[in-house]
């Protein structure tokens, strides 16, 4: 009977409380929250109250969150006018979502304002957050869907455990950031944009510069401008405060940064030849820089206007011949250099391009590579796809143009990796067996077919006589100029050379390699023909040499023998004209 009494006159205390309007802890001690999160300009701000996971009692609810205490689509409450409410997204009176301008959400527009925030959670399927435009109702006892501004399609996602439902911002950037809301072990999503982020940033400096002291500053206005230049927002009116900052009688100043900031402006308004005029104007004013005027060089030349790059650049280098490092980085830059240990480019020009463009590009450094290459590459190690200008290195590593009306370039180098090149074996009046291979490209020669193909080859060369024992060998290196002629007639190629070129070749008169200095070199002169016109690779070759031998240690090399002859002298010269016989696949 206490127990009832007690109970009674709490219910009745409760009552009366209540109706005399006086603050007491929230119902369920379900804590009254709120975030807010600035989106640019616009404040967004969510108040709601919190439940926790345990209930006031202590009530371990895990598991018992979603589907059970928040319940899943539209029920009837069996309290107030609504039938089928949705969940009131948080607990006690009406969660509320408020923006200070306008902003989209899910691709729908939402005006500024206050807005209930209710959701429609599904089992099975997309969930819905509801924004209506009923902010001040008890929780969704009253829900009315012609109140409904907009729903917004989301989904239970799991999240880490969270003890109190809480609502929060992520993904936060300057126009857009995503509400969620966490609790237990679940998030909902509900991302809000402000698309028009940088006109609200454009009407506030308006509004700044004519409300308060702020509009009587040069600075004022150039980085209103400036601000309008780099986000193309409001450029008409942009442009009327560069100029103002130039010319204003109060506060304008005419030097390279009002100018260049005008110019910027105009470039954003894709007025380039008025840009170009008026950075014209900054680059040959006194205030302007050898930084200033090598930084919008380098801008020219970053967009692909070389030529005006080059102007810039020799202009700097004119006005300030004081500094003998910025201007000269500038005109390499401008003529294509890349100086590092590691250079890299997607396509450097050159000569051999088809426009026969100049300046020509240069890559200098340990490792150089380019996708198309029609310059200079200069290093221990360079590699290029589509090579149509020069290769200067210990490995050169390529592939030849397919340009329609370009030049083929040339590899110089001690190994030249590509696809051209030939394997040679012949006979001479001292070596029996002469293993050739040589790689190299076509030189100047037009995709488009000129009748002689000029080719330069650098040739790995290994010469012996191994019916001799101990039998001497030579290795060495060779370079040759090639001069193919190329037939009239369709489908056959190129079926005679005529050529020229260097050969050395270290000899050994033992079977190990010898210490002594033992240097065979050779000017040779060649000719070949095709074997037959269906051999289109095979050639028969034919030359005739001037060959000079030289031995610190007395040995001579005899025509046709691999013996060594001791002489009277410690140093050994011979001379005499030879000759070579054999065949080439190319």
């Amino acid at each position: 009977m206490k127990k009832i009494l007690a109970a009674c006159v709490l219910v009745a205390t409760s009552a009366f409380v209540m109706a005399q309007g006086i603050t007491l802890p929230p119902s369920g001690d379900n804590q009254k929250s709120s975030v807010t999160q600035w989106i640019g300009l616009v404040k967004v701000n969510i108040t709601y109250n919190s439940p926790n996971v345990h209930a006031p009692d202590g009530t371990d609810r895990k598991g018992k969150i979603w589907g059970d205490l928040v319940h899943y689509g539209f029920i009837d409450q069996r309290f107030g006018t609504s039938k089928a409410a949705p969940w009131r997204a948080g607990a006690n009176e009406n969660t509320t979502i408020s923006f200070s301008h306008d902003v989209k959400i899910g691709g729908k527009d939402v005006k500024a304002g206050t807005y209930g925030l209710f959701l429609d959670l599904e089992k099975d399927g997309s969930s819905y957050w509801i924004l209506s435009k009923d902010a001040s109702s008890w929780g969704s006892y009253f829900y009315n869907p012609e109140l409904d501004i907009a729903r917004i399609e989301t989904a239970l996602k799991d999240a880490a455990y969270t003890e109190y439902l809480t609502y929060g911002f992520d993904t936060r950037e300057r126009n857009t950031a995503t509400a969620f809301l966490q609790w237990e072990n679940k998030r909902l999503d509900l991302k809000i944009d402000v698309p028009n982020v940088n006109e609200l940033y454009a009407a506030k400096m308006r509004d700044e510069m004519r409300g308060t002291t702020a509009g009587f500053s040069n600075e004022t206005y150039l980085d209103a401008a400036s601000f309008c230049a780099n986000n193309k927002v409001n450029l008409e009116e942009g442009l009327k405060w560069a100029e103002a900052a130039i010319s204003d009688p109060f506060f304008g100043r005419e030097n390279f940064t009002t100018y260049a900031i005008k110019a910027g402006v105009l470039m954003a308004m894709g007025k380039d030849a008025d840009a170009e005029v008026v950075m014209q104007k900054a680059i040959a004013h006194p205030t302007a820089s050898v930084q200033d005027v090598h930084q919008y060089g380098r801008s020219l030349l970053n967009s692909g206007k070389k030529e005006k790059a080059m102007e810039v650049f020799k202009l700097n280098a004119k006005n300030h011949p004081e500094d003998k490092f910025t201007p000269n980085v500038g005109l390499a830059r401008g003529y294509g250099l890349q100086l590092g240990s590691y250079n890299r480019a997607g396509f450097i020009e050159g000569k051999n391009s088809y426009e026969n463009k100049d300046p020509t590009g240069v890559q200098l450094g340990l490792l150089n590579r380019a996708n198309k290459m029609n310059g200079f590459q200069i290093g221990l190690i360079n590699l290029s796809k589509r090579m149509q200008g020069t290769q200067i290195g210990l490995i050169n590593i390529y592939t030849r143009g397919k340009d329609v009306g370009t030049r083929d370039g040339t590899s110089i180098g001690l190994i030249n990796i590509g696809d051209g090149g030939f394997l040679s074996v012949y006979s001479t009046e001292t070596f029996v067996q002469n293993y050739e291979i040589a790689t190299g490209n076509t030189k100047n020669s037009r995709i488009t077919g000129d009748r002689v193909t000029k080719g330069i080859y650098n040739a790995l060369i290994y010469s012996c006589n191994t019916w001799k024992n101990p039998g001497s060998w030579a290795i060495g290196y060779g370079l040759h100029k090639m001069y193919f002629n190329r037939s009239a007639t369709p489908g056959m190629s190129m079926f005679r050379f005529f050529g020229y070129g260097l050969e050395v070749r270290h000899v050994s008169h033992q079977k190990n390699i010898s210490k002594n200095t033992s240097l065979l070199s050779s000017l040779k002169l060649s000719a070949g023909t095709r074997l037959h016109p269906k051999l289109y690779s095979l050639y028969i070759v034919g030359s005739v040499t001037g060959n000079h031998y030289w031995n610190d240690s007395g040995l001579q090399l005899s025509a046709l023998t691999t013996s060594a002859e001791n002489a009277s002298v410690s140093t050994v010269r011979q001379w005499w004209p030879g000759f070579s016989l054999g065949v080439m696949v190319k």
